[in-house]
């Protein structure tokens, strides 16, 4: 009687719910960026916007994670779960504004689209979360955030049986655990992303006619309609980490769209994009100083603060030297940029600018530093997981994902006696990174763009990554694994960082 009446309340209930006393037995597991999207084409192949094509992996990952928590799991897909972004050729969405998108009817009609394209993955989630006493939890990210309109979010908890009460849509955007110290998001949201929504979980708006429609970021804009264009041609352009690398190749032999404005922001997102993998590549993580930082001298330096923070022959870098009226308004377009950005994010694109001048523009009365002695304070994190505490309470665990790319665990001190440790998921998706892909394309004899046009999302090493948080532990550890398996078997759990899944 107890069970069905606690099943009865998590199926009326879209927020986190969780019965009392069972927190400590429960193995609870992350993963992000499924990007479930159209599907196959009439002729069988896949649709060139679908990224997820890895049906096998997914169910092999379900039974695997299941069994490793003896059937009491707690999955969190910790955003973009739905590819609710990239459009087929007949939904043009109502919005005609630049801050404006599709309009309800049509993404109730694209989600649609993609359940039914993805039924057997949807029927392998419901499977899991009626195995055990397992549970699915859905946290809405940038691409999916439309999930948050309920008539939208409707046929997907239909179909994976939320009456069961074992399917929970986390509608405030942020999943805590039953004893609060584990808080999840997607991660659009933390610092100055350019998909950020200004007033998250808000997404919609309503135009002059009273239609309401999908509130569309700036990132949305422009990046995904850059992507968008272009993935017939570039298979595997969104699957390079960082994510802004497929588009710097594409750029290097095409050009570049859209406005100087556009461009400008695009400069910036590729930066900021990039700093987290910097962090740990070229950053201590146990020294004692920050660079010293003055944003007058920051804004002195100007567009320059740009140009340093990006390597050698990096085809952004060679845009804002080129001589010619485009580069000068580039650089006019970016010197304002500068002064209109947060004292955090300035601070963090001078932390950035060291790395590759070895000296620090943003105070000009020192000389050169070593870079391997200096630790990003990671104020953006700060900024925003105080910001967190501030509405939930203290806790010990933040993870996200978003940026595609994994990220071992990390401290964050926020104060002299407290820290909050943060890990990012990666996409469950099959990716490579930079160095990785530039090595491809070498050994098949390609330049970097050939190897682009070229390979397929079905060529890249079959990992998919995830974080475990297991039960019993004083404080929660987040536990990074590879699920290795190719959509012919096989199947296993691998450490992260191999060489042969990258």
């Amino acid at each position: 009687m107890k069970r069905r009446l606690r099943s009865a309340v998590l199926a009326c209930l879209s927020v986190f719910v969780v019965g009392d006393g069972d927190a400590q037995e429960r193995l609870s597991v992350f993963v992000s960026d499924l990007h479930f999207g159209l599907g196959r084409t009439t002729d069988g192949g896949w649709h060139p916007y679908e990224d997820f094509r890895w049906p096998r992996a997914l169910k092999g990952f379900l039974t695997a994670a299941s069994k490793e928590g003896n059937d009491q799991v707690d999955l969190i897909i910790v955003g973009d779960f739905l590819e609710l972004w990239q459009l087929p050729h007949d939904i043009h969405c109502q919005g005609s504004g630049a801050g404006a998108g599709c309009s309800v009817a049509e993404l109730v009609d694209l989600s649609r689209r993609i359940i039914k394209a993805h039924d057997a993955d949807l029927q392998a989630l419901q499977e899991f979360s009626t195995r055990g006493s397992n549970r699915l939890y859905l946290v809405p990210g940038n691409h999916d955030a439309a999930l948050l309109i309920p008539s939208v979010r409707a046929p997907l908890v239909e179909r994976l049986g939320a009456q069961s009460g074992r399917v929970i849509f986390v509608e405030s955007g942020l999943w805590i655990s039953a004893d609060k110290r584990i808080v999840a998001e997607h991660g659009q949201q933390i610092g100055s992303d350019v998909n950020a929504f200004a007033d998250w979980p808000k997404v919609t708006t309503t135009d002059a006619s009273g239609t309401q429609l999908m509130i569309r970021p700036w990132g949305e804009r422009f990046v995904q309609q850059l992507f968008n264009e272009q993935e017939m041609n570039y298979p595997v352009i969104d699957n390079l980490n960082p994510e802004t690398a497929g588009a710097r190749y594409r750029m290097s032999e095409r050009g570049v769209g859209g406005t100087i404005q556009d461009l400008a922001r695009f400069i910036a997102f590729n930066i900021f994009e990039t700093t987290p993998g910097q962090k740990y590549r070229a950053l201590s993580t146990n020294g004692a100083h920050d660079p010293p930082f003055n944003r007058a001298a920051a804004e002195k330096v100007g567009h320059r603060l740009f140009s340093y923070s990006l390597p050698e022959g990096d085809s952004f870098k060679a845009l804002l030297q080129d001589t010619n009226p485009e580069g000068e308004e580039l650089r006019r377009e970016l010197d304002e940029l500068l002064k209109s950005m947060s004292t955090e994010d300035l601070e963090m694109l001078c932390r950035n600018a060291v790395v590759y001048t070895k000296i620090n523009p943003c105070n000009p009365a020192l000389s050169a530093l070593v870079v391997d002695v200096l630790v990003p304070k990671t104020a953006i994190f700060k900024r925003h997981l105080r910001a967190r505490e501030e509405a939930v309470g203290p806790f010990d665990l933040f993870v996200y994902g978003h940026t595609h790319r994994w990220e071992s665990r990390w401290k964050v001190p926020l104060s002299s006696t407290h820290s909050v440790m943060v890990v990012n998921t990666g996409a469950f998706q099959r990716l490579v990174d930079e160095e990785a892909f530039l090595q491809l394309a070498a050994v098949k004899g390609m330049t970097p763009t050939q190897a682009l046009r070229a390979l397929r999302p079905e060529d890249l090493k079959a990992c998919y990554s995830a974080v475990f948080v297991r039960p019993g532990t004083l404080r929660p550890v987040a536990e990074l694994w590879l699920w290795e398996m190719s959509e012919s078997g096989g199947g296993r759990f691998r450490v992260p960082g191999i060489a042969d899944c990258r």
